[in-house]
């Protein structure tokens, strides 16, 4: 579940929003008002750090090279300085997203690796790579096109994201080898002029070779852990995919169950999310159960009662509903950190209460004594 072209867009406007240290604001689903929370905490997931490389990055003589397990190349780069930052890798063994960083030169690197099923020439994709991301981030500037033997590159700068001053030089070099797309992506904040040959020279550098039957061995590519799990679900879950997130996410709670892994802040939005993504299938049963698991474990965890409320409201039970209100406004206080208590009155869930005068009472109550 690598993002699709249309989803790079995203990932990387986010990638330029933390370079400038903010977080951003998500759109609101129309069937929860409080997803906007959600998704952001979703978006996050997918860029958790790692802490070591795995058997398709490897590092030898200054050379980083990067691979999925289907294919027989790796791609290799001259960067000493550069650290693998973060990664997701689907378990088809055919696409994969890697993200580097350099710490002394300020300059990020990422990879997205996927099968060549549209065209099978560089300037082809990186072509329509352009016109579905153009403007989507900002205004480019200082755009430069060119082509060599082995990728098809385009450069440009983005003096300001979403309203900050970033002056950020982009450039993205283009491969298509042996059934593989690879689109590498080199990007500088606060760029100067004078540092335009270090990109030259490290898309230069990029050079494939070929896999050793070693290397070819998949027997373990199979083999993840909860946070994979939890990554991959995250990833359906910003698609809208709330079937395919209902799935990722149980895997990764059924791993959680037997031994904790996760922190506590992405073992709280695991089990958030996995209630929401079965409710927005209609499974509100299951939603219900994973609601009453997350208070089973954290009863002081405001938007597990508010999640129920929301489900008992879908169901019709009014009375339920708002017991279950009263317990997410006594724990109001105990959000996590960048989190806020929705307001109810603005959640399409409890609609069909809102001309209720018991329901507005209620909530008129909880909402000055906080209880």
């Amino acid at each position: 579940m690598v993002p699709a072209t249309s989803d790079r867009i995203a990932v990387h406007a986010e990638i330029c929003r933390r370079h400038a240290h903010t977080i951003p604001g998500t759109p609101a689903n129309p069937n929860h008002i409080h997803m906007n929370r959600r998704l952001l905490f979703a978006a996050l997931a997918l860029f958790a750090t790692i802490g070591a490389a795995n058997a398709q990055v490897r590092t030898a003589n200054g050379t980083i090279s990067i691979s999925v397990p289907k294919a027989p190349w790796y791609l290799g780069f001259k960067a000493s300085g550069f650290q693998l930052k973060e990664k997701t890798e689907p378990k088809n063994g055919r696409a994969a997203y890697y993200f580097f960083v350099d710490e002394t030169s300020g300059m990020n690197l990422s990879f997205f690796v996927e099968p060549a099923e549209e065209f099978n020439d560089a300037k082809q994709y990186r072509d329509m790579a352009w016109e579905k991301s153009r403007g989507k981030f900002g205004v480019p500037t200082d755009v430069v096109k060119s082509n060599t033997q082995t990728c098809a590159t385009i450069a440009y700068t983005l003096e300001e994201v979403g309203g900050i001053k970033l002056n950020q030089r982009n450039m993205n070099a283009h491969f298509v080898k042996e059934g593989f797309w690879i689109d590498a992506h080199l990007s500088k904040v606060a760029f100067e002029r004078s540092e335009q040959p270090l990109f030259d020279a490290l898309i230069s550098s990029m050079v494939f070779t070929t896999k050793t039957p070693a290397d070819t061995d998949t027997s373990t590519s199979e083999k993840h852990d909860a946070l994979f799990s939890f990554q991959q679900g995250s990833a359906a879950y910003l698609k809208e995919d709330y079937s395919g997130a209902a799935t990722w996410y149980s895997e990764a709670l059924e791993m959680e169950k037997q031994r904790r892994t996760l922190s506590d802040e992405y073992w709280h939005v695991l089990v958030d999310n996995l209630g929401m993504a079965q409710a927005l299938t209609g499974d509100l049963e299951a939603a219900r159960t994973t609601f009453n698991y997350g208070a089973s474990r954290d009863s002081t965890y405001p938007m597990f009662y508010y999640n129920l409320a929301c489900t008992h409201a879908e169901m019709g039970d009014m009375g339920t509903c708002i017991a279950d209100l009263r317990q997410a406004f006594r724990y109001r206080n105990n959000m996590l950190n960048g989190e806020q208590l929705p307001d109810p009155r603005n959640d399409s869930s409890f609609k069909r209460y809102l001309s209720n005068d018991t329901f507005m009472k209620a909530l008129s109550e909880m909402e000055s004594r906080g209880k």
